[in-house]
Formats: structure tokens, sequence, C-alpha cells
């Protein structure tokens, strides 16, 4: 079989989201197939030194499709408008897979698979600014779907929001859970720079992941502003909030400037997977009250690492943490400062979530995610 493959997410500079899912499940479903399958893996891009990075993709049965197009010509005038070049042609492939939606353009009747992680631009688009918003509106999202000859859902939530939503017939759906990567070994010489650089020799709340308003994290903010101010908490507690800047983060500046204790809350940025794998290891416990997820990696990822969580009660995130973690309501700052305290100062239920957050984060393997893939294409 040739698997075409979109690997245009690759080519960021730093990975998350769907750039990071593709990166970790890919070299599986590579890893478990035969000699005999090619992988015309398909970028559109000046230069893909990004990609290059990545040593398994050095294998002899992976090749790169590049046209070499600039994207402001190659996605909206050649593939929204004039449906050109057409992917399968360009790869060869039997198959095609898009791990997200963007521009792509197909010979009709083509087997194509398109993996939709959440549909949240749909669902919240109040959670968008223009540009974002004008940028979903640019896809053709609905005649992708409508065309692809199956659907994979990272959740029931996201499986429920594509049927509801977008009008789509359940048997065209299905629902793949995501893994988990693995965890990456610190030396302790770099263990002891990132606990110098961070300052992680005090107890913290931690935050992990992209700054934007569907997160909640001026919610977060507020609420520990809250524990802070009634003594709920010890005093040297922290709050730390580690991922890139997104969109629409006005109100999370405003709130940490608005802050009694805005000493003790730290901006990281984007952290490495060094630095994520020390600052799970030594939280006092995960927060992560988003309104939306279509699934949710850094829950898990906590978990994984014995750390209890506490979570929206919203979206895909019970249907994904399931008892593992503790359940608050976004909306309501109360909630959030309540579950934070019991995750912070109950013993007895700090060992519950660490026992079952390491159980259950053991659901998701990327092995696992990879053999139900395979599955698909070989049936297409």
């Amino acid at each position: 079989m040739r698997l075409g493959i979109d690997v245009r997410c690759l080519t960021d500079r730093y990975y998350s989201g769907i750039a990071e899912y593709t990166a970790n499940l890919l070299p599986e479903i590579i890893a478990q197939t035969s000699e005999n399958d090619f992988f015309p893996l398909f970028c559109n891009s000046f230069k893909h030194q990004e990609i290059a990075r990545l040593d398994w993709l050095k294998a002899d049965n992976i090749s790169f499709i590049n046209p070499g197009l600039p994207n402001k010509l190659f996605n909206y005038p050649l593939e929204r408008l004039l449906n050109w070049p057409k992917l399968d042609k360009l790869t060869r492939a039997d198959v095609f897979w898009l791990p997200h939606f963007n521009f792509a353009a197909f010979s009709s009747g083509f087997p194509y698979v398109i993996t939709v992680h959440d549909l949240s631009f749909r669902r919240h688009p109040e959670f968008f600014n223009y540009r974002k918003n004008a940028w979903h509106n640019l896809l053709p999202i609905e005649k992708l779907l409508r065309q692809a000859r199956k659907i994979v859902a990272v959740s029931e939530h996201t499986k429920s929001d594509i049927i509801e939503l977008l009008g789509i017939p359940e048997d065209r759906v299905k629902v793949i859970y995501s893994g988990l990567s693995a965890r990456v070994s610190v030396s302790e010489a770099e263990k002891i720079r990132i606990m110098a650089d961070f300052g992680l020799n005090k107890p913290y709340v931690l935050y992990l992941g992209t700054l934007e308003p569907r997160k909640n994290i001026e919610g977060l903010i507020k609420a520990f502003d809250s524990l802070k101010k009634g003594a709920l908490i010890p005093s040297n507690f922290r709050l730390i909030i580690a991922g890139a800047w997104g969109w629409k983060a006005d109100k999370i500046r405003k709130a940490w400037l608005d802050s009694s204790f805005k000493d003790d809350i730290l901006f990281l940025g984007y952290v490495s997977a060094q630095e994520k794998e020390i600052l799970y290891q030594n939280a006092s416990v995960f927060a992560y009250p988003s309104f939306y997820e279509g699934f949710g990696f850094p829950p898990l990822e906590a978990m994984s690492r014995s750390c209890p969580v506490v979570v929206g009660n919203a979206s895909s995130l019970p249907e994904i943490c399931g008892a593992a973690a503790l359940y608050c309501t976004p909306g309501d700052m109360r909630s959030l400062a309540s579950a934070l305290r019991e995750a912070i100062e109950d013993k007895e239920t700090r060992a519950r979530l660490m026992s079952l957050g390491q159980k259950q984060a053991q659901r998701y393997l990327w092995s696992k995610t990879a053999s139900q893939y395979i599955n698909l294409f070989n049936s297409l």
C-alpha cells in the first residue's frame, strides 16, 4: 500500500496540538507496517528543515512530495478555488490521510481519511479572533468531510459534535483515541538547571497548554488569587503557567495584572520536552479548567507523572479522564478554587488521584492508536 500523508503541520518550529499528535503517531504507524508499504509524505514549504530533525523519517520507504510553492498561492487560489493539484495524483497514493483540516483536493471517489480533533471553532467561535475565524471559514471543511471515505474523531464527544454540527452520518465517523508520548529522560545536570531557571523550590499549581480563551486561564488566575487571599492554601504556593501565547489573550494578562499575588504567578512561555517533564514531576497539582477540549493531552500527561489533576467538567474531559481527576465547573471560580484546594490539602484525595491517574494514563497508547488506523487504511 502507498499511504499518502499530509505532514504540513510538521514544518512548524514548535510542536503542540496537531503537530505533536502527528509526530507521535506516524512513527508507530510506519513501525507496524511491512517493507512493502510506502509513505509519500506531502508538505509544501520552501524549507522543511523542521521535518528533517525527525530521524524516523529517514527510512527508505519514506519520500517527500514538496511542490515548494508559497502557501498563500497553494492554499486558497490553487486548492480552494481551482481544486488543483490533486494530492492523490501528486503522491500516487492508494489511500491518503489528513491528520487535520487543511486545503486539499482529491480526484473524485478517491479514498481519503481525515482526522477531526475538535470543532471548537464551530461550537465556540467567540473563543477565536477574527483572523482564526476567517481561516476556518476559508477552509472547505464541509466538503472535505462530505467527500472523505472515513472520518476519525479523537473522542466520542468530538464524534457527536461532527454529527450534530456538520450533519455527517454516524456510520462515517470512527472514534480512535489518541496515545500518550513516552516520557523523556532528563539528566541530573539538566534537572538542576531547569529547577533553578524556573525556581521550582516552592510548591506550585501547574497549567500547561496554549494561552487562549477556551482554556480558562483567566478563571484559573482568579481562583488562585482567591485561595491566596483567604489563606486557604500555604502562603508559599505559586501558579506556574507554561505554554505559548495564543490569541485573544488580553483578559489573561489583565487578570494577572489585577492579581494581588501577581509576583507568585509565573508565565514560562513555550517549554521543551525536558522542561515539561520536570514541571509535571514537581507540581503539587495540575489544573486544566478548560471550557472545551476535543481530547486533552496535558491532564493525561500529568496523571502519568503521578500528579493530581483538576479539570473542567465539560466537553470530552470527563470521557478521557474518567474517575482519575477532580472536576470543577469551568465558568464558576468558586468551584475551581474549591477543587484546587481539595487537590492540594486533602491527603486522601491526593493519594486516590495519583493512583487512579497512573492507571487512566496507561489506557492511551500510540501503538494501539496506530494499529486501529492501519486497520482502517487497509479496509479502504
